[in-house]
């Protein structure tokens, strides 16, 4: 999210909900967040410079170091291509993200969000403190690993006959591997036209976690976040269900 509101602040990316929200974040220090960004913006307004990891839209195959920033580039892009050819967006384990506040205004398609209650009820509580409006956004609790979640998004008003645009980033590599294939096979069940875009684990970044700094680092994330034993590098897939034949056609950002 540090990144997004970078960003923004760069007149990179706009997102205004995001510059809002990130302000009464609990446990998060905004003036730190300035002055840690303080030398980045001065530089930027002195000689226009931007950091490769920030540049928008991104050029290039990004660095293990830069993958959390560089995932607006290759969400925005498949959102580009493919949103026009559906009638409902998705946003599966939402989290703090802001892509539905942006998108609730498009009258050809609806929004939802889907995440667990007590991250979504203080996300709605935040955004309603500072003043961001949400009504165009149908939010449903569910948990992936227990839950029915597409019988939920139903009861909310959505259509499992419409082509749906389903967006699971930052997600993957916090579910075991049964979750995961059970969120694949219920996708999977959507309209033909449906996609999914989601960033997922490699072996990149195992390496790196085996020196020792990477193993201190893995082990603060692990008691943090109650993380899996290991937590990989991000990298990005993008999925065209076909007609009775569930991820059939594969296309890479």
């Amino acid at each position: 999210m540090s990144m997004r509101w970078l960003q923004h602040q760069l007149g990179l990316r706009r997102d205004e909900a995001c510059a809002k929200l990130i302000k009464v974040l609990p446990n998060h220090a905004y003036i730190g967040l300035c002055a840690a960004a303080f030398p980045v913006l001065l530089g930027h307004r002195l000689t226009g410079f931007v950091p490769r990891m920030l540049r928008y839209p991104y050029e290039g195959i990004p660095p293990v170091g830069h993958s959390s920033s560089v995932r607006a580039t290759f969400v925005d892009a498949a959102i580009e291509r493919y949103l026009p050819g559906v009638d409902q967006f998705v946003e599966l384990g939402a989290g703090y993200d802001t892509r539905t506040v942006q998108l609730q205004h498009n009258r050809q398609i609806r929004c939802f969000e889907v995440d667990l209650p007590k991250t979504q009820q203080t996300k709605r509580e935040l955004l309603h403190e500072c003043g961001v409006d949400t009504s165009g956004v149908n939010f449903v609790s569910a948990n992936f690993s227990t839950d029915d979640w597409l019988d939920d998004l139903a009861k909310a008003g959505f259509d499992p006959r419409k082509p749906t645009f389903f967006l699971w980033g930052g997600v993957t590599y916090y579910l075991s591997r049964e979750a995961m294939e059970k969120t694949f096979r219920t996708i999977a069940t959507s309209a033909p036209g449906s996609v999914v875009v989601f960033d997922y684990g490699t072996d990149a970044n195992i390496k790196a976690y085996r020196k020792p700094l990477g193993i201190l680092q893995n082990a603060l994330l692990k008691a943090a976040f109650r993380m899996p034993e290991k937590r990989l590098s991000q990298s990005f897939l993008l999925l065209v269900i076909q007609p009775n034949s569930a991820f059939s056609k594969k296309a890479y950002c």
